[in-house]
């Protein structure tokens, strides 16, 4: 039997045993600092898309919202031209009703004449009062005419005859009326 003592071996054995074990410790320190490189880069990948997808829905945004300030002023416009109909669909309305209130008296006036015995030359009517100026064939049709227009009592204040005068065979009068206030 043989036996054989190999004393140098053995401090190069440690000596590789310590080399193996920084090995170990360097492969495993490259791969940790691989996978943190990986995951730092995926993750700037990632943060990239996602702030080009900010940018993206943020300039959609802005379209959108000035998109929305448009419509916005045409709203306002719009309503600015509805104020501006709706006035003058009421001053319309008030001029036909005013011109309704001064048919109607007109149309009241001339009912109360006598057939063919008395004739307007001039009717001129405000809101609250009527001028007449024409011609009688009697004094009687003049005095029954005015008469009729002061019976009506829920249209007419006053009668008043301003003017009369005998011109060959007609009679020449004026003549004022008062009317009520808002009668229609």
């Amino acid at each position: 039997m043989i036996i054989k003592f190999n004393l140098c071996p053995i401090q190069k054995t440690e000596k590789s045993e310590k080399f193996q074990q920084k090995l170990k410790f360097y492969k495993v320190f490259l791969g940790l600092l691989i996978v943190t490189v990986l995951f730092i880069v995926k993750e700037i990948i990632f943060l990239e898309y996602g702030l080009k997808d900010l940018q993206r829905e943020k300039l959609e945004k802005e379209e959108l919202l000035i998109k929305y300030k448009k419509i916005a002023q045409k709203i306002e416009r719009l309503k600015q031209e509805n104020r501006k109909i709706k006035e003058h669909i009421s001053i319309v309305l008030k001029l036909k009703r005013f011109q309704n209130e001064q048919l109607k008296k007109i149309e009241f006036l001339i009912s109360q004449i006598p057939r063919n015995r008395i004739y307007f030359r001039e009717l001129i009517i405000t809101p609250s009062k009527a001028a007449i100026s024409g011609w009688g064939l009697d004094m009687n049709d003049i005095t029954n005419y005015l008469g009729k227009l002061g019976e009506a009592k829920e249209m007419i204040k006053e009668v008043n005859l301003k003017h009369l005068k005998k011109e060959g065979f007609l009679i020449n009068f004026k003549a004022e009326v008062n009317f009520k206030c808002n009668m229609f």
